[in-house]
Protein backbone atom coordinates (compact mmCIF):
# COMPACT_ATOMS: atom_id res chain seq x y z
CA UNK A 1 0.00 0.00 0.00
CA UNK A 2 1.19 3.88 -0.90
CA UNK A 3 0.15 7.21 -1.40
CA UNK A 4 -0.45 8.46 -5.12
CA UNK A 5 -0.39 11.93 -4.89
CA UNK A 6 -2.13 14.06 -8.12
CA UNK A 7 1.02 16.44 -9.07
CA UNK A 8 0.64 19.83 -9.81
CA UNK A 9 0.75 19.23 -13.35
CA UNK A 10 -2.44 16.88 -12.97
CA UNK A 11 -2.99 14.86 -16.23
CA UNK A 12 -3.96 11.49 -17.63
CA UNK A 13 -4.03 8.69 -14.99
CA UNK A 14 -2.22 6.30 -16.43
CA UNK A 15 0.78 8.74 -17.09
CA UNK A 16 3.38 8.18 -13.95
CA UNK A 17 4.00 11.97 -14.98
CA UNK A 18 0.81 12.75 -13.41
CA UNK A 19 1.78 11.48 -10.25
CA UNK A 20 4.18 13.22 -7.38
CA UNK A 21 5.87 9.66 -6.73
CA UNK A 22 6.11 8.78 -10.38
CA UNK A 23 3.79 5.37 -10.22
CA UNK A 24 0.39 5.05 -11.48
CA UNK A 25 -1.79 3.77 -9.03
CA UNK A 26 -2.48 0.27 -8.11
CA UNK A 27 -5.50 -1.50 -6.67
CA UNK A 28 -3.37 -1.36 -3.29
CA UNK A 29 -2.83 2.27 -3.71
CA UNK A 30 -4.66 5.24 -1.82
CA UNK A 31 -5.13 8.68 -4.18
CA UNK A 32 -4.83 11.46 -2.55
CA UNK A 33 -5.48 15.66 -3.74
CA UNK A 34 -4.34 18.00 -2.35
CA UNK A 35 -5.02 22.40 -2.73
CA UNK A 36 -1.80 22.62 -5.33
CA UNK A 37 -3.14 19.18 -7.64
CA UNK A 38 -3.92 20.15 -10.64
CA UNK A 39 -6.82 18.54 -13.10
CA UNK A 40 -6.54 14.63 -13.38
CA UNK A 41 -8.53 12.95 -16.38
CA UNK A 42 -9.80 9.33 -15.82
CA UNK A 43 -8.67 8.70 -19.40
CA UNK A 44 -8.49 4.25 -18.70
CA UNK A 45 -9.94 1.75 -16.49
CA UNK A 46 -8.34 3.08 -13.67
CA UNK A 47 -7.92 1.61 -10.17
CA UNK A 48 -7.12 2.66 -6.60
CA UNK A 49 -7.54 1.67 -3.22
CA UNK A 50 -9.34 4.86 -1.90
CA UNK A 51 -9.84 8.05 -2.92
CA UNK A 52 -9.71 11.22 -1.12
CA UNK A 53 -10.28 14.95 -2.65
CA UNK A 54 -9.97 16.98 0.37
CA UNK A 55 -8.70 20.71 -0.75
CA UNK A 56 -9.14 19.85 -4.01
CA UNK A 57 -10.41 22.59 -6.05
CA UNK A 58 -9.24 21.65 -9.47
CA UNK A 59 -11.32 18.92 -12.20
CA UNK A 60 -11.78 15.55 -11.82
CA UNK A 61 -12.68 14.17 -15.85
CA UNK A 62 -13.92 10.78 -15.56
CA UNK A 63 -13.92 9.38 -19.12
CA UNK A 64 -13.85 5.38 -18.09
CA UNK A 65 -14.57 3.42 -14.74
CA UNK A 66 -12.59 4.20 -11.37
CA UNK A 67 -12.50 1.63 -9.67
CA UNK A 68 -12.38 2.09 -6.02
CA UNK A 69 -11.54 -0.78 -3.52
CA UNK A 70 -9.50 -3.98 -2.74
CA UNK A 71 -9.81 -6.99 -0.98
CA UNK A 72 -6.82 -6.25 1.53
CA UNK A 73 -7.24 -2.82 2.06
CA UNK A 74 -8.09 -1.65 6.23
CA UNK A 75 -9.15 1.82 4.63
CA UNK A 76 -11.19 2.36 1.84
CA UNK A 77 -12.32 6.25 1.66
CA UNK A 78 -14.01 7.84 -1.49
CA UNK A 79 -14.25 11.27 -0.54
CA UNK A 80 -15.15 14.37 -2.45
CA UNK A 81 -15.28 18.12 -2.07
CA UNK A 82 -17.84 20.76 -2.61
CA UNK A 83 -14.98 22.90 -4.26
CA UNK A 84 -14.15 20.62 -6.89
CA UNK A 85 -15.66 20.09 -10.15
CA UNK A 86 -16.48 16.81 -11.81
CA UNK A 87 -17.18 16.65 -15.74
CA UNK A 88 -16.94 14.23 -18.76
CA UNK A 89 -15.62 15.04 -22.14
CA UNK A 90 -16.04 11.22 -23.55
CA UNK A 91 -16.86 7.68 -22.94
CA UNK A 92 -19.12 6.28 -19.87
CA UNK A 93 -17.84 8.04 -16.80
CA UNK A 94 -18.17 5.00 -13.92
CA UNK A 95 -17.37 5.44 -10.15
CA UNK A 96 -17.64 1.39 -9.29
CA UNK A 97 -16.99 0.78 -5.87
CA UNK A 98 -15.66 -3.18 -5.18
CA UNK A 99 -15.12 -3.22 -1.41
CA UNK A 100 -15.92 -2.01 2.22
CA UNK A 101 -15.66 1.94 1.65
CA UNK A 102 -17.05 4.97 3.75
CA UNK A 103 -18.59 7.31 1.53
CA UNK A 104 -18.37 11.35 1.77
CA UNK A 105 -19.93 13.44 -0.39
CA UNK A 106 -19.46 16.98 1.32
CA UNK A 107 -22.39 18.24 -0.46
CA UNK A 108 -20.85 17.60 -3.93
CA UNK A 109 -23.29 15.87 -6.59
CA UNK A 110 -22.21 13.08 -8.40
CA UNK A 111 -23.02 13.54 -11.86
CA UNK A 112 -22.76 10.02 -13.48
CA UNK A 113 -22.90 6.42 -12.90
CA UNK A 114 -22.49 4.56 -9.23
CA UNK A 115 -21.98 1.20 -9.55
CA UNK A 116 -21.33 -1.21 -6.29
CA UNK A 117 -19.75 -5.25 -7.30
CA UNK A 118 -18.54 -7.93 -4.35
CA UNK A 119 -19.49 -8.93 -1.08
CA UNK A 120 -19.12 -5.93 1.77
CA UNK A 121 -20.24 -3.03 3.45
CA UNK A 122 -20.52 0.93 2.38
CA UNK A 123 -21.11 3.21 4.84
CA UNK A 124 -22.74 6.63 3.51
CA UNK A 125 -20.76 9.24 6.03
CA UNK A 126 -23.46 11.75 5.16
CA UNK A 127 -26.23 12.60 2.06
CA UNK A 128 -25.39 11.38 -1.78
CA UNK A 129 -26.48 12.96 -4.56
CA UNK A 130 -26.11 10.75 -7.87
CA UNK A 131 -28.02 12.54 -10.99
CA UNK A 132 -26.76 9.18 -12.80
CA UNK A 133 -27.64 5.63 -12.44
CA UNK A 134 -27.09 3.22 -9.66
CA UNK A 135 -26.04 -0.24 -9.98
CA UNK A 136 -25.73 -3.04 -7.81
CA UNK A 137 -23.79 -5.64 -9.90
CA UNK A 138 -22.39 -8.90 -8.64
CA UNK A 139 -22.30 -10.42 -5.12
CA UNK A 140 -24.44 -8.92 -2.21
CA UNK A 141 -23.68 -5.51 -0.37
CA UNK A 142 -24.86 -3.44 2.42
CA UNK A 143 -25.47 0.46 2.32
CA UNK A 144 -25.67 1.90 5.51
CA UNK A 145 -26.14 5.60 6.83
CA UNK A 146 -27.99 8.75 5.43
CA UNK A 147 -29.74 8.92 2.03
CA UNK A 148 -28.51 8.26 -1.58
CA UNK A 149 -30.70 10.50 -3.84
CA UNK A 150 -30.27 8.69 -7.60
CA UNK A 151 -31.79 11.20 -10.61
CA UNK A 152 -31.33 8.46 -12.85
CA UNK A 153 -32.52 4.84 -13.09
CA UNK A 154 -31.64 1.81 -10.42
CA UNK A 155 -30.79 -1.58 -11.90
CA UNK A 156 -30.17 -4.70 -9.23
CA UNK A 157 -28.48 -7.79 -10.59
CA UNK A 158 -27.21 -8.33 -7.05
CA UNK A 159 -29.24 -7.72 -4.26
CA UNK A 160 -28.68 -4.85 -1.95
CA UNK A 161 -29.47 -3.68 1.89
CA UNK A 162 -28.49 -1.95 4.76
CA UNK A 163 -29.96 1.51 6.31
CA UNK A 164 -29.07 3.69 3.80
CA UNK A 165 -32.35 5.49 2.71
CA UNK A 166 -32.55 5.09 -1.27
CA UNK A 167 -34.88 8.30 -3.18
CA UNK A 168 -35.46 7.84 -6.67
CA UNK A 169 -36.23 11.85 -7.82
CA UNK A 170 -35.20 12.39 -11.39
CA UNK A 171 -36.40 10.40 -14.40
CA UNK A 172 -35.24 6.77 -14.31
CA UNK A 173 -36.35 3.23 -14.66
CA UNK A 174 -35.92 0.76 -11.71
CA UNK A 175 -35.32 -3.16 -13.00
CA UNK A 176 -33.09 -5.96 -12.29
CA UNK A 177 -34.75 -9.38 -10.54
CA UNK A 178 -32.43 -9.42 -7.25
CA UNK A 179 -33.63 -8.63 -3.94
CA UNK A 180 -33.89 -5.18 -3.06
CA UNK A 181 -33.88 -4.30 0.69
CA UNK A 182 -33.39 -0.38 1.36
CA UNK A 183 -36.12 2.05 2.26
CA UNK A 184 -36.86 3.22 -1.92
CA UNK A 185 -39.01 6.10 -2.11
CA UNK A 186 -40.28 7.37 -5.39
CA UNK A 187 -40.18 11.23 -5.00
CA UNK A 188 -40.23 13.09 -8.38
CA UNK A 189 -41.23 15.78 -10.43
CA UNK A 190 -40.48 13.21 -13.39
CA UNK A 191 -41.23 9.56 -14.66
CA UNK A 192 -40.39 6.54 -12.77
CA UNK A 193 -40.46 3.06 -15.33
CA UNK A 194 -40.73 -0.25 -13.53
CA UNK A 195 -39.53 -2.38 -16.25
CA UNK A 196 -39.64 -6.24 -16.25
CA UNK A 197 -39.59 -8.41 -12.75
CA UNK A 198 -38.33 -6.52 -9.95
CA UNK A 199 -37.98 -7.56 -6.15
CA UNK A 200 -38.79 -5.97 -2.68
CA UNK A 201 -37.59 -7.53 0.09
CA UNK A 202 -36.97 -8.14 3.31
CA UNK A 203 -37.53 -4.74 6.13
CA UNK A 204 -37.68 -1.95 3.87
CA UNK A 205 -40.41 0.85 3.28
CA UNK A 206 -41.04 1.71 -0.25
CA UNK A 207 -42.80 4.84 -0.34
CA UNK A 208 -44.45 6.72 -3.45
CA UNK A 209 -44.59 10.80 -2.61
CA UNK A 210 -44.81 12.01 -6.15
CA UNK A 211 -44.05 11.31 -9.74
CA UNK A 212 -45.39 9.66 -13.11
CA UNK A 213 -44.87 6.00 -12.52
CA UNK A 214 -45.01 3.55 -15.75
CA UNK A 215 -45.65 0.04 -14.77
CA UNK A 216 -47.06 -1.30 -18.16
CA UNK A 217 -46.12 -5.21 -18.11
CA UNK A 218 -44.08 -5.35 -14.76
CA UNK A 219 -44.31 -7.42 -11.95
CA UNK A 220 -43.44 -6.30 -7.96
CA UNK A 221 -42.44 -9.54 -6.67
CA UNK A 222 -42.70 -9.34 -2.42
CA UNK A 223 -40.71 -10.99 -0.44
CA UNK A 224 -40.61 -11.06 4.00
CA UNK A 225 -41.54 -8.36 6.02
CA UNK A 226 -41.58 -4.53 4.06
CA UNK A 227 -44.01 -2.03 4.29
CA UNK A 228 -45.82 -0.43 1.28
CA UNK A 229 -46.83 3.41 1.70
CA UNK A 230 -47.90 3.66 -1.83
CA UNK A 231 -51.54 5.68 -1.81
CA UNK A 232 -51.45 7.35 -5.40
CA UNK A 233 -49.85 5.44 -7.59
CA UNK A 234 -51.24 1.74 -9.41
CA UNK A 235 -49.03 -1.41 -9.51
CA UNK A 236 -49.40 -3.45 -12.32
CA UNK A 237 -48.80 -7.21 -10.35
CA UNK A 238 -48.40 -6.90 -7.16
CA UNK A 239 -46.88 -10.23 -6.95
CA UNK A 240 -46.57 -12.01 -3.03
CA UNK A 241 -43.64 -14.89 -3.32
CA UNK A 242 -42.85 -15.87 0.10
CA UNK A 243 -43.48 -16.84 2.93
CA UNK A 244 -44.47 -12.82 4.94
CA UNK A 245 -45.75 -10.49 6.66
CA UNK A 246 -46.54 -6.97 4.51
CA UNK A 247 -47.65 -3.79 6.42
CA UNK A 248 -50.00 -1.91 4.24
CA UNK A 249 -49.68 2.16 5.45
CA UNK A 250 -51.64 2.95 2.78
CA UNK A 251 -54.28 1.92 0.24
CA UNK A 252 -52.89 -0.42 -1.89
CA UNK A 253 -53.55 -0.09 -5.33
CA UNK A 254 -53.20 -2.54 -8.13
CA UNK A 255 -53.72 -3.92 -11.61
CA UNK A 256 -53.49 -7.66 -9.89
CA UNK A 257 -52.74 -8.96 -6.50
CA UNK A 258 -51.37 -11.99 -6.48
CA UNK A 259 -50.34 -14.77 -3.88
CA UNK A 260 -48.24 -17.22 -5.55
CA UNK A 261 -46.67 -19.08 -2.61
CA UNK A 262 -46.94 -22.19 -0.46
CA UNK A 263 -46.52 -20.19 2.97
CA UNK A 264 -48.46 -18.47 5.39
CA UNK A 265 -48.92 -14.52 4.07
CA UNK A 266 -49.94 -12.13 6.92
CA UNK A 267 -51.47 -8.47 5.44
CA UNK A 268 -51.11 -6.29 8.52
CA UNK A 269 -51.20 -2.72 8.81
CA UNK A 270 -53.97 0.16 9.07
CA UNK A 271 -54.95 0.14 5.17
CA UNK A 272 -56.08 -2.54 2.73
CA UNK A 273 -55.84 -3.07 -0.91
CA UNK A 274 -58.15 -2.57 -4.36
CA UNK A 275 -57.22 -4.37 -7.17
CA UNK A 276 -58.83 -5.42 -10.58
CA UNK A 277 -58.11 -8.86 -10.39
CA UNK A 278 -57.35 -11.23 -7.32
CA UNK A 279 -55.21 -14.52 -7.65
CA UNK A 280 -54.27 -16.84 -5.20
CA UNK A 281 -52.85 -20.24 -5.83
CA UNK A 282 -50.68 -22.82 -4.69
CA UNK A 283 -49.05 -25.51 -6.21
CA UNK A 284 -47.94 -27.94 -3.28
CA UNK A 285 -49.66 -31.22 -2.48
CA UNK A 286 -49.19 -31.80 1.18
CA UNK A 287 -48.86 -27.90 2.65
CA UNK A 288 -51.61 -26.03 2.85
CA UNK A 289 -51.29 -22.14 2.66
CA UNK A 290 -53.07 -19.40 3.93
CA UNK A 291 -53.56 -15.63 3.58
CA UNK A 292 -54.19 -13.61 6.57
CA UNK A 293 -56.07 -10.36 5.99
CA UNK A 294 -56.34 -7.40 9.10
CA UNK A 295 -59.86 -6.44 10.74
CA UNK A 296 -61.14 -3.06 10.33
CA UNK A 297 -59.11 -2.99 6.49
CA UNK A 298 -61.16 -3.17 3.62
CA UNK A 299 -59.97 -5.49 0.78
CA UNK A 300 -61.41 -4.78 -2.68
CA UNK A 301 -61.36 -7.20 -5.61
CA UNK A 302 -63.42 -5.32 -8.70
CA UNK A 303 -63.52 -7.33 -11.65
CA UNK A 304 -61.76 -10.82 -11.24
CA UNK A 305 -61.50 -13.48 -8.53
CA UNK A 306 -59.04 -16.53 -8.68
CA UNK A 307 -58.40 -19.70 -6.04
CA UNK A 308 -56.90 -22.68 -6.98
CA UNK A 309 -54.84 -25.60 -6.49
CA UNK A 310 -53.11 -25.82 -9.40
CA UNK A 311 -50.84 -29.01 -8.44
CA UNK A 312 -53.81 -31.76 -8.78
CA UNK A 313 -57.18 -29.62 -9.24
CA UNK A 314 -59.97 -30.73 -7.99
CA UNK A 315 -58.29 -34.54 -6.45
CA UNK A 316 -56.52 -32.31 -3.39
CA UNK A 317 -57.12 -32.31 -0.70
CA UNK A 318 -54.55 -29.28 0.22
CA UNK A 319 -56.62 -25.82 0.37
CA UNK A 320 -56.16 -22.32 0.63
CA UNK A 321 -57.45 -20.36 3.72
CA UNK A 322 -58.60 -16.44 3.71
CA UNK A 323 -59.09 -16.08 7.14
CA UNK A 324 -59.17 -12.41 9.66
CA UNK A 325 -55.93 -12.02 12.14
CA UNK A 326 -58.57 -12.28 15.13
CA UNK A 327 -60.39 -15.13 16.86
CA UNK A 328 -63.95 -13.58 16.49
CA UNK A 329 -64.12 -10.82 14.24
CA UNK A 330 -64.24 -11.04 10.29
CA UNK A 331 -62.35 -9.57 8.06
CA UNK A 332 -63.95 -7.54 4.79
CA UNK A 333 -63.21 -8.85 1.35
CA UNK A 334 -65.69 -7.62 -1.27
CA UNK A 335 -65.80 -8.98 -4.80
CA UNK A 336 -67.66 -6.66 -7.00
CA UNK A 337 -67.25 -8.46 -10.52
CA UNK A 338 -69.80 -11.46 -11.96
CA UNK A 339 -70.03 -15.22 -11.55
CA UNK A 340 -68.44 -15.69 -14.66
CA UNK A 341 -64.82 -14.00 -13.54
CA UNK A 342 -64.94 -16.40 -10.51
CA UNK A 343 -62.22 -19.26 -10.34
CA UNK A 344 -62.74 -20.70 -6.90
CA UNK A 345 -61.82 -24.48 -6.21
CA UNK A 346 -60.10 -26.02 -2.88
CA UNK A 347 -60.83 -22.60 -0.68
CA UNK A 348 -61.60 -22.56 3.12
CA UNK A 349 -62.82 -19.21 3.77
CA UNK A 350 -62.79 -18.69 6.95
CA UNK A 351 -64.12 -15.24 9.65
CA UNK A 352 -64.66 -13.35 6.13
CA UNK A 353 -67.17 -10.52 5.49
CA UNK A 354 -68.36 -10.30 1.89
CA UNK A 355 -71.28 -8.49 2.41
CA UNK A 356 -70.48 -5.18 0.66
CA UNK A 357 -70.48 -6.68 -2.56
CA UNK A 358 -71.59 -9.63 -4.86
CA UNK A 359 -71.85 -13.32 -3.81
CA UNK A 360 -68.40 -15.51 -3.27
CA UNK A 361 -69.33 -18.93 -4.67
CA UNK A 362 -66.75 -21.68 -4.94
CA UNK A 363 -66.25 -25.55 -5.05
CA UNK A 364 -64.61 -27.75 -2.32
CA UNK A 365 -63.83 -26.26 0.67
CA UNK A 366 -64.93 -25.53 4.55
CA UNK A 367 -66.68 -22.15 5.42
CA UNK A 368 -66.44 -20.98 9.17
CA UNK A 369 -67.99 -17.77 9.77
CA UNK A 370 -67.89 -16.08 6.49
CA UNK A 371 -70.96 -13.88 4.80
CA UNK A 372 -72.06 -14.41 1.46
CA UNK A 373 -69.83 -16.91 0.57
CA UNK A 374 -71.69 -20.10 -0.67
CA UNK A 375 -70.20 -23.59 -1.25
CA UNK A 376 -71.46 -25.17 -4.78
CA UNK A 377 -71.69 -29.01 -4.78
CA UNK A 378 -70.49 -28.86 -8.15
CA UNK A 379 -67.85 -26.77 -10.83
CA UNK A 380 -70.41 -25.99 -13.80
CA UNK A 381 -72.65 -24.42 -10.25
CA UNK A 382 -69.72 -21.91 -10.18
CA UNK A 383 -70.75 -20.13 -13.37
CA UNK A 384 -68.19 -20.72 -15.40
CA UNK A 385 -67.69 -23.29 -17.94
CA UNK A 386 -63.82 -24.67 -17.13
CA UNK A 387 -61.04 -24.34 -15.26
Amino acid sequence: MAVRTISVLGGDYNNIATWVEGVVPTSADDVIATATSGQLTVNVASVCQSIDFTNYVSTLTINNTLTVGAATSTARVVRLVAAMTITTTSGTPILLINSAATMTSNGKTFPYQLQFTGVFTATLIDNWTVTGTLTSLLGTRTLNGFTLFIGGGITVTASIGGTTNIVMNGTGTWSGNSGFNNNLTFNTAGTITISGSVNYNGTGVLTYTAGTMVVAGSIVNVNFTPTFNTAGMTWNIWQINSAATITLNSLLSAFQVKYVTNNIVTLSGAFGFTCTEFIATTNSITTSPSLTLTIGNTYTVTTALKMLNTASGLSTNVFITLTSNHATTKAVFIYNGTAANLTMVCVNPTRIDSSGGNPIKFYKGTITDCINWKDVESVVALGYASM
